[in-house]
C-alpha cells in the first residue's frame, strides 16, 4: 500500500501529472483512428496487398532517419539554451538541413532504383511518395518536439489526432471506395501527408521559425548533436523493417502482411509509452538544468512511477489483445495475436530504454545510444531468420522483443555508469564536448 501511495503522490504533481494525463488521453485518440481503420482493412484488403503496402510503411520508416539526420532531437535539447542562442534561426536551420537531405535521398533512391526495387515494390515513379512522407514526419516530429518543449500538451495533442485522423481517414475512405489495392493505399497515403507537411511549413512560419534563416555554426552543432543518433534511429528503423522483409523472402508477402497487422495495432503500446516520455523529457531537462538533492529524489520517485505504469500499461494490453485479438480482426489475420503479444512487449521495454536513457540525452551522450541500438540490431538480425525458420511469423515478433529487452538492460547499466562516476551532469557534458 505504501508503494502505491508513494507512486500516486509522485506522477500527481502538478505539471507532470497533468501534461502525462494529457498527453495519455491525446495520444490513445490518435491511437484509434489507425487501430480502427486497420480493423476495416483487414476485412477489405488481401493480406498480400497489405504486405506490400506495409513494406512500403516500413520503408518509409527507413529512410526517415536518413532524411532527419537526429535534428529534431538536437532542437529539442537546445530548447533548454534557447535563451542563450539564436532559437529561431537553429530551428531553420534544422529544417533547411532536413530538406536538403530529402533531396539527396531522393537522387540517391532515383540513382539506384533497381537496386531498391528488387527491396521495395516501389516501381521509380513512386519515389517521390517515398520521399514526400519521410519528410512530412520529419516536420511533424519538430513541430511535436517545439510544443512537447514549450509544455503545450493541448495544442501538442491537437496535432497528433489531426495528422492521424486525416491519414487514417484517407486511408479508410479509400479502401471503403474498392481501391484495395497496395498502390492505392499508398497513393491516399501520399496525399494526406502533403497536406501535413504545408500545415507544418505554415505553424513554422507562423511561430517565427518558418523564415528562411541559415547558419552554418548552427549546422555543425545540430549535426554534431543529431548525427551521432543516426546508427540509433536507424536500428529503431531496422528493428521495424526487418520482420516484414524476412518473412517477405521466407514466407511470402502474405506472412508480411499478418505480421503488419500485428505490428500496427501493438503500436498502441508506443502511444502510450509516448506520451508518458513526452510530459518526462521537459520536465526531467529542467530538474537536472536544477540539480539539486530535492530535484533528484523528485527524478527518481517520478521515474519508478512512471516506469510501473509503463510495465503494468504493457502487461493489461497483451492480456487483453490476447483474448480479444481473434474476434476483432479478419479472420485472415487472427494468427496475428501472438505477434501483437510479442510486439507490445518489445514496446514496453522501448518505452522503459527511452526514459533510461534521458540522463544520456541530456548530457550529450548520444554515441553511446548509438552504440546500445547497434548491439540490438545485432541481435535482431541475428536471431530473425532463425527464429522465423522455427516458430513462423511470430518468431519474427520475439526476435524484436528480445532485442529491446538487450538494450534496456544495457542502457540501463550505461546511464548507471555514467551517472555515479561523474559528480554532476554538466561535467558529463564538458567533457562530451571536449576540444568542440
Amino acid at each position: 500500500m505504501t508503494i502505491v501511495k508513494t507512486i500516486f503522490k509522485s506522477i500527481t504533481r502538478p505539471s507532470l501529472h497533468r501534461d502525462a494525463g494529457l498527453y495519455t488521453a491525446f495520444n490513445a485518440a490518435a491511437a484509434l483512428f489507425p487501430f480502427f481503420v486497420t480493423l476495416i482493412l483487414t476485412r477489405l484488403v488481401l493480406p498480400a496487398d497489405y504486405g506490400l503496402y506495409g513494406i512500403v510503411l516500413v520503408a518509409v520508416t527507413l529512410v526517415t532517419p536518413l532524411v532527419s539526420m537526429g535534428v529534431e532531437t538536437a532542437i529539442g535539447r537546445r530548447f533548454v539554451d534557447r535563451t542563450d542562442i539564436d532559437f529561431p534561426r537553429y530551428v531553420s536551420t534544422a529544417v533547411l538541413i532536413s530538406f536538403a537531405f530529402a533531396i539527396g535521398a531522393f537522387v540517391v533512391a532515383h540513382i539506384a532504383q533497381d537496386y531498391l526495387f528488387e527491396l521495395f515494390p516501389l516501381p521509380s515513379p513512386w519515389l517521390w511518395a517515398w520521399i514526400v512522407v519521410a519528410w512530412s514526419q520529419v516536420l511533424l516530429t519538430t513541430v511535436l518536439t517545439l510544443l512537447q518543449m514549450e509544455q503545450k500538451p493541448v495544442e501538442y495533442g491537437f496535432w497528433r489526432v489531426a495528422r492521424a485522423g486525416g491519414i487514417q481517414v484517407v486511408i479508410g475512405v479509400t479502401a471503403v471506395m474498392g481501391l484495395v489495392t497496395w498502390q492505392a493505399l499508398v497513393m491516399s497515403l501520399a496525399i494526406a501527408n502533403i497536406a501535413l507537411t504545408l500545415s507544418c511549413l505554415v505553424w513554422l512560419r507562423n511561430r517565427g521559425y518558418g523564415v528562411v534563416r541559415f547558419s552554418l555554426h548552427d549546422a555543425r552543432a545540430a549535426l554534431r548533436y543529431g548525427a551521432p543518433l543516426l546508427p540509433h534511429m536507424l536500428s529503431a528503423s531496422i528493428l521495424l523493417a526487418a520482420g516484414p522483409f524476412f518473412l517477405a523472402a521466407m514466407k511470402g508477402v502474405e506472412a508480411a502482411g499478418i505480421y503488419t497487422v500485428g505490428l500496427t495495432l501493438s503500436q498502441v503500446m508506443t502511444m502510450i509509452g509516448g506520451a508518458l516520455n513526452r510530459a518526462w523529457t521537459p520536465w526531467y531537462y529542467q530538474k537536472m538544468k536544477t540539480n539539486g538533492t530535492n530535484s533528484r529524489y523528485a527524478i527518481a520517485r517520478g521515474g519508478t512511477a512512471f516506469i510501473s505504469c509503463m510495465l503494468l500499461a504493457g502487461t493489461g494490453l497483451a492480456l487483453i489483445g490476447w483474448l480479444v485479438f481473434p474476434w476483432i480482426v479478419g479472420a485472415d489475420y487472427t494468427t496475428a495475436a501472438l505477434i501483437f503479444v510479442w510486439l507490445v512487449g518489445a514496446w514496453t521495454a522501448h518505452n522503459i530504454l527511452g526514459l533510461v536513457s534521458s540522463y544520456l540525452y541530456y548530457t550529450h551522450r548520444t554515441g553511446w545510444i548509438s552504440g546500445i541500438s547497434i548491439v540490438a540490431i545485432s541481435v535482431n538480425l541475428s536471431l530473425t531468420p532463425i527464429f522465423i525458420r522455427t516458430y513462423g511469423s511470430a518468431g519474427a515478433a520475439a526476435a524484436v522483443c528480445i532485442a529491446y529487452v538487450t538494450a534496456l538492460a544495457l542502457g540501463i547499466l550505461v546511464t548507471g555508469f555514467f551517472a555515479t562516476t561523474l559528480s554532476t551532469p554538466e561535467d558529463c557534458i564538458r567533457e562530451s564536448l571536449r576540444g568542440d
